[in-house]
């Protein structure tokens, strides 16, 4: 593991990089890790993390309490019933936004 420390004017960054060799199939591909942080901001595998909160982990959170859906456009091209239920879902979604924007406008 080696640990470089980077700095600017205004802002000191650590960073880590690990390498790996090997692996389950012997193949003894590289694989390589990086991690940088500042503060109490860390920036690993692909996620953010602040203050120990992962910005990966919000935001599985949102999609899982806002039941978002996601289109397969693939299926519902095979599939008419498919289609016309979102087709359905799509347009009273389009109708509750607009009912929103008006709620809104009229509490101001």
């Amino acid at each position: 593991m080696n640990d470089i420390r980077m700095t600017n004017n205004t802002n000191s960054y650590n960073l880590t990089h690990s390498t790996n060799m090997g692996g389950l199939d012997n193949n003894y591909n590289q694989c390589s890790d990086i991690k940088v942080t500042d503060g109490n901001i860390v920036v690993e595998n692909g996620d953010v993390v602040i203050d120990n909160h992962s910005v990966l982990e919000l935001l599985k959170k949102l999609e899982e309490r806002l039941a978002l859906l996601t289109p397969n456009p693939e299926l519902e091209s095979d599939w008419e019933e498919l289609k016309n239920l979102g087709n359905q879902y799509r347009e009273l979604e389009k109708k509750i936004l607009e009912k929103e924007k008006t709620w809104q406008l009229l509490k101001k």
